[in-house]
C-alpha cells in the first residue's frame, strides 16, 4: 500500500501504527522525522515541521529529478497552512524561514526565505542588523554549495581574507556593516559561478533546495559514502521552520548529549553560547561554554533542558544529542540525532547503556555501523609526543600520508596510489569525494558536532578536527603548526586527534581494548541469527585481527597477496619464465608454504580457506613497453660493452618479453585467470597445492581439526572443478581438505547444480558477478559513464557500492537454492553486509558471508539487528 508523499510530524504516529512498527515506518519517513515525532508525543517542543517521504522517489524518478507541478502545489499548501497557524508568512512581512534537511549528515540548506526584502523585515523586527545579514549570508553559502556545487572553500577563503584585511580576530566580532559586506561578497561568488544573481523568489529557493536534497542520495559520492558506512539512508527531506538563537539578548543555543562525549558515561553533558546560531557553535566559530554555566546563567531553561535530556535518554536505546534554540526561556529542539563519538567511545557508551539497565539486544539494534568502523586499527608506536598540532579525534587509528590542501590535489594523488592527509579550514558536503579518498583529515575549525567530525567518525577515518594552533595558507601551499612549516606533499602522521610533522612507526592493526567487550557481545548475540561471518585476509596479521574481532573463520586467504611483495613477485615471474625448472618451482612452493604456515597458525581452531590465484599471468608481468625497453637496453650494452657479462639476465628478459606478448590481456575480466589458469597450466596449480599441503603438515591439522578449504575462483563449469580435484588427488589426500568454487559469472550461478555433488561449499563473488552481469568493470565505468547513469536515473545505485537485488542478486538467489547442509552457499564482497543485505541473503537461503577483517564487526552488527 502506498503512503502519502507529505506528512506533518503530527501524522507520523498514525503511519507507525498502520505499518505495525517504528522500523517499518523509517522506510517511509526516515529516522530523523521519527525522532521528532517521538519528542512531540512526549511534549518536548519542536518547530513546525513536515516531511517529504520516500514516496517522493518515484515522483522525482519519473520527472528527471524534478518535482511535478501537482506535488509542488501540495508542498506549497502545507507551507501556507503553517503560515496561517503561526502568523508568520514565508517570503512576506513578518517573515518565516525554513531549513530543508536531508537524512544524510550535512545535506541541508538553512534559512530559506531570505532575500533583500525579508532581511530588512527581520532587521526591523529584531532591531539587529548584524544578526539579519549574518543569517542571510549563511543561506547564500549553503544554497550555493548544495544546489549549484560551488566549492565551499571559496566562501571560507573569502571570509578569512576579509577578516585579515580588517584585522578581525573572530567571527563573533563582526559588525552589522561587515556582515552586509560579507553577504555581498558571497552573492558575488554566486553570480560568478552561476551566471545570474542569487534568487530573490523564496519559493524558487525552497523548490531548488528540495530537489537538491532529495536528489543528493543519487550522486556517486553519496553512494560511495553510503556503501562505506553500511547504512541504508531513506530518500526523505524535512522542511522545518527556523528558530533563531542569535536575534537578541534573550536568545541562546545549546547542544546536549545524554552521554559524555569523551568517556561514553551515562551523564548529561553539553555546550552553549548566548546570542548565536547553532551553525556558529557547531563549526567552532564561537568559543563554547559548559552546560553547567548555562544552568547557572539561565536557571529556568537550564533545568528544563536537563529534564528533557533525561527524558530523551529514557526514550531511546542509543546515546542521543539534541540541538536546542532558546528564546525567552523556552527551549525548542531543532535537531535530535544519535551521538557520533570519536575513536571507539561509541562501543564503550553502548556497554554503559547496557550496564545502566537497558536491554542489550535493543541497545545493539540501535547502534550505528560507523561506531564499529575503526574497531580494528593501527596506532603510533610509543615514543614521540611532539605534536605538529592537536584537535578533536575522528575515528580510531593512525595513518601516514602526504599533505594536501585541495580536493583536486587530494584526488590526483590518490589516483597515483598515494595515501593523503587532507588539510582544510572546514569540511562541507562539497568536499565529500576528497574525504572519501583521503586517509586522514585535519581541519582548522569545527567541533565535536561539525560535519567533519560526523563524516570522519562515520567513515572510520582518523582525523584532527578544530586544531586551534594550525594555520593553512592554500595560496602558498603551506601549513603552519607549533612553529613548523609544512608544504604540500610532505609526509605527516595523524593519530586520534594528534598530527605529527613526519612519518611515525605504526603498530600492526588490531582490535582496540575498549572495543573488545562489545565485539564479544556481538559474537554471542550473532549466534541467534543463524548466519556465519568469515573473513578475507591477505597476511597473518589480518588473520589474527579477524579472529580477535569475532569471525567464525577465514573464508578467503588470498594467495595473490603473497606476490604483491616485489621480491616474491619476481620469484613467481622467474618460475613462470622457466616453468619446468624444479628449483624455481620449489622456491615458489616454499614461499607459499611458509606464508600459509604462518597464517594458519594464527587460527588453529577455525575454518581456513585458501583462495587460489585469481589474477592471470599477465597481471604479474611488466608492461610490453617496459619489457621491450629492458631487452633493447641489454642488447645494446652487449653490442657495445666489451666486458658485458649479463647474458643470463638478457636471456631471462627475452623469455619474459615472450610471456608478456603471449599473456598480455586486453580484457582482464575475461582472460586466462582463476580456474582457467590452473587448468591450462597445471604446474601453476601444483605449486599452490604443494605449498598448501606443506602448510597443513606444518600446522599439524588433522581430520578432526576445523577444515582447511580450497576455493577455486572464476569457475563456470562443473567439469572444471572435477579436473582440479583430480589433479589435487595426485598431490595430497583429498580427504584432508574441502574444495569449492567461487562463482563470478551468470553461467556459474545458473548452473550451480553442476557443482552440487562434487564440492563441499560454494561461494559467489558479488562484485565479480555484478561486473559480468552489467558487462562493465568498475575502473572503466567510474571513469567514463557511471556518474551520468546515476545522475540521469538510468540506474538508481552504483553496482560497485550496493547489491543489485533486481538483477545480479537473482542469480545469487538461484545459486543459493542449491544450498544443502553438506554444501552451504555464501557470498564474498566488501560492500555487502548492510542490514538489508543480510535480511535478503537469509531469505535466499545463504549460509555465510565473507568480508574483510575490518568489516567483521559491522556485518556482525547487521546480523544481530536482523534478529
Amino acid at each position: 500500500m502506498s503512503q502519502p508523499s507529505i506528512l506533518t510530524i503530527d501524522q507520523i504516529p498514525g503511519i507507525v501504527s498502520s505499518m505495525g512498527s517504528r522500523e517499518k515506518a523509517i522506510s517511509v519517513v526516515g529516522e530523523l522525522a521519527l525522532n521528532f515525532s517521538t519528542l512531540k508525543e512526549n511534549t518536548i517542543s519542536i518547530p513546525p515541521t513536515f516531511v517529504i517521504t520516500s514516496e517522493s522517489k518515484s515522483i522525482l524518478s519519473n520527472n528527471k529529478g524534478h518535482l511535478t507541478e501537482a506535488f509542488w502545489q501540495e508542498i506549497l499548501k502545507t507551507i501556507r497552512e503553517f503560515d496561517d497557524r503561526t502568523g508568520a508568512k514565508y517570503g512576506n512581512k513578518n517573515p518565516a524561514f525554513y531549513n530543508v534537511v536531508g537524512e544524510i549528515p550535512g545535506v541541508s540548506i538553512v534559512n530559506l526565505g531570505f532575500n533583500d526584502f525579508t532581511v530588512h523585515e527581520l532587521e526591523r523586527q529584531t532591531n539587529n542588523k548584524a544578526f539579519a545579514y549574518k543569517a542571510y549570508s549563511r543561506l547564500v553559502a549553503s544554497y550555493a554549495a548544495l544546489v549549484h556545487s560551488i566549492p565551499s572553500e571559496l566562501f571560507d577563503e573569502t571570509m578569512k581574507q576579509f577578516m585579515v584585511a580588517r584585522n578581525i580576530s573572530a567571527i563573533k566580532d563582526f559588525s552589522a556593516l561587515e556582515w552586509i559586506q560579507i553577504t555581498k561578497l558571497f552573492k558575488g561568488i554566486f553570480v560568478h559561478y552561476v551566471g545570474r544573481p542569487f534568487p530573490q523568489d523564496p519559493y524558487e529557493q525552497i523548490k531548488n533546495a528540495l530537489e537538491a536534497v532529495l536528489n543528493s542520495k543519487y550522486t556517486i559520492s553519496k553512494q560511495k559514502y553510503i556503501g562505506r558506512i553500511n547504512t541504508d539512508f531513506v530518500p526523505t527531506a524535512l522542511i522545518q521552520r527556523v528558530y533563531f538563537g542569535g536575534k537578541d539578548s534573550h536568545s541562546s543555543v545549546v547542544i546536549s548529549s545524554t552521554n559524555e562525549l569523551q568517556t561514553g558515561r551515562c551523564q548529561i553533558s553539553g555546550i552553549y553560547y548566548p546570542q548565536c546560531e547553532l551553525f556558529d557553535i557547531i563549526n567552532g566559530y564561537f568559543p563554547p561554554r559548559s552546560l553547567e554555566d548555562f544552568a547557572e546563567s539561565y536557571p529556568k531553561p537550564g533545568e528544563l533542558i536537563k529534564s528533557q535530556m533525561f527524558q530523551i535518554s529514557s526514550l531511546f536505546n542509543h546515546a542521543m544529542t539534541a540541538h536546542f534554540v532558546v528564546n525567552d526561556d523556552k527551549p525548542v529542539v531543532m535537531n535530535i540525532e544519535k551521538t557520533h563519538f570519536s575513536c571507539t567511545i561509541g562501543c564503550v557508551a553502548a556497554m554503559n547503556l547496557i550496564e545502566s539497565g537497558k536491554d542489550k539486544l535493543e541497545v545493539i539494534k540501535s547502534m550505528m555501523p560507523c561506531e564499529l568502523s575503526s574497531v580494528i586499527s593501527s596506532q603510533v608506536k610509543s615514543g614521540s609526543v611532539n605534536y605538529f598540532c592537536r584537535g578533536l579525534s575522528g575515528a580510531n587509528g593512525a595513518v601516514v600520508g602526504r599533505a594536501s590542501l585541495s580536493n583536486e590535489d587530494c584526488l590526483a594523488r590518490v589516483s597515483q596510489g598515494e595515501k593523503v592527509v587532507l588539510f582544510k579550514h572546514s569540511v562541507t558536503p562539497a568536499d565529500l569525494d576528497a574525504v572519501l579518498a583521503a586517509s586522514a583529515v585535519v581541519t582548522e575549525s569545527g567541533s565535536d558536532f561539525c560535519f567533519a567530525s560526523i563524516l570522519t567518525r562515520s567513515l572510520g577515518i582518523p582525523a584532527a578536527i578544530a586544531c586551534g594552533d594550525l594555520s593553512i595558507d592554500a595560496t602558498r601551499g603551506e601549513i603552519v603548526g607549533n612553529g613548523i612549516t609544512l608544504n604540500v606533499g610532505d609526509e605527516v602522521t595523524v593519530e586520534n586527534g594528534g598530527v605529527f610533522s613526519e612519518r611515525q612507526e605504526l603498530t600492526i592493526a588490531q582490535v582496540s581494548e575498549e572495543s573488545q567487550p562489545l565485539v564479544n557481545l556481538l559474537k554471542e548475540l550473532r549466534s541467534k541469527c543463524g548466519f556465519h561471518i568469515l573473513s578475507s585476509a591477505n597476511n597473518s596479521e589480518e588473520v589474527k585481527a579477524s579472529i580477535e574481532c569475532g569471525c567464525d573463520g577465514i573464508g578467503s586467504y588470498n594467495i595473490d597477496s603473497i606476490f604483491e611483495i616485489e621480491e616474491n613477485k619476481q620469484k613467481l615471474i622467474d618460475f613462470l619464465i622457466d616453468i619446468d625448472n624444479n628449483e624455481k618451482e620449489k622456491e615458489v612452493m616454499r614461499l607459499i608454504m611458509d606464508n600459509l604456515t604462518e597464517a594458519m597458525s594464527q587460527s588453529p581452531n577455525h575454518i581456513f580457506t585458501i583462495k587460489l590465484l585469481t589474477n592471470g599471468i599477465g597481471f604479474y608481468l611488466p608492461s610490453a613497453v617496459e619489457s621491450t625497453r629492458d631487452v633493447a637496453e641489454l642488447r645494446v650494452r652487449k653490442q657495445y660493452e666489451k666486458d658485458f657479462n649479463r647474458d643470463e639476465e638478457l636471456e631471462s628478459k627475452i623469455k619474459q618479453l615472450e610471456l608478456v606478448k603471449k599473456y598480455g590481456e586486453s580484457n582482464p575480466l575475461m582472460g586466462l585467470r582463476g580456474a582457467r589458469l590452473s587448468i591450462r597450466h597445471p604446474k601453476v596449480f601444483d605449486v599452490q597445492a604443494k605449498g598448501l599441503y606443506g602448510a597443513i603438515v606444518n600446522t599439524n591439522r588433522s581430520e578432526e581439526s576445523p577444515r582447511v578449504r580450497i576455493m577455486v575462483p572464476l569457475m563456470s563449469v562443473g567439469n572444471e572443478l572435477k579436473h582440479i580435484e583430480q589433479r589435487l588427488g595426485k598431490i595430497c589426500d583429498c580427504g584432508m581438505v574441502d574444495i569449492g568454487p567461487l562463482f563470478g559469472s551468470p553461467r556459474s550461478c545458473l548452473a550451480s547444480g553442476e557443482f552440487l555433488n562434487i564440492s563441499n561449499f560454494m561461494c559467489v563473488d558479488v562484485k565479480g558477478l555484478q561486473e559480468t552481469t552489467f558487462g562493465m568493470t568498475e575502473r572503466d565505468a567510474r571513469r567514463t559513464f557511471l556518474q551520468e547513469y546515476v545522475d540521469w536515473r538510468i540506474i538508481d545505485d552504483s553496482p560497485f557500492d550496493s547489491v543489485d537485488f533486481d538483477g545480479a542478486a537473482q542469480l545469487i538467489k538461484h545459486a543459493a537454492s542449491k544450498s544443502t547442509d553438506e554444501t552451504p552457499v555464501g557470498v564474498l564482497g566488501d560492500f555487502i553486509g548492510s542490514k538489508t543485505d543480510i535480511i535478503n541473503f537469509k531469505k535466499f537461503g545463504l549460509s555465510y558471508i565473507i568480508c574483510s577483517s575490518s568489516k567483521v564487526p559491522l556485518v556482525s552488527l547487521s546480523c544481530v539487528q536482523t534478529i
